[in-house]
């Protein structure tokens, strides 16, 4: 598996894959028969969950604290922006909130991975910045 990781071309579809699939979930219509407080906190869990999953993805293909953290941003904002245009979403500041503590995890797991020396990224590449 840490062979196949070192292949560029398929981090970046691994990427780029779970990207258009967290756009996907964050953007399509939900069921609206779930009870309110039981969706409320599985969106919240959701929300962290899939943003961990990019910010360790994107850090494995750029090793770059500050490029993937304001990419994700950009990919949080947006989706909360959006999901305010659609008749079946709504904008949700503790979602934004959320989809940063999903970063912000996802990265510490990625920097401590490098740490301690599994990260198939580029090592010539600074990790702090």
């Amino acid at each position: 598996m840490r062979g196949l990781l070192r292949s560029t071309l398929v981090r970046r579809a691994a990427f780029g894959t779970y990207l258009a699939l967290t756009l996907l979930l964050l953007l399509a219509p939900v069921a609206q028969d779930l009870p309110s407080t039981y969706y409320t906190s599985l969106d919240k869990v959701v929300h962290v969950g899939l943003f961990f999953g990019l910010a360790l993805l994107g850090y494995l293909n750029v090793p770059s604290i500050l490029a993937v953290t304001a990419f994700l941003v950009l990919v949080a904002g947006g989706t909360e922006i959006l999901q305010g245009f659609t008749a079946y979403r709504s904008r949700e500041f503790w979602d934004f909130v959320a989809d940063m503590v999903g970063t912000g995890t996802g990265l510490v797991v990625a920097v401590g991975l490098r740490r301690f020396g599994w990260s198939p990224a580029d090592p010539s590449v600074d990790p702090n910045g």
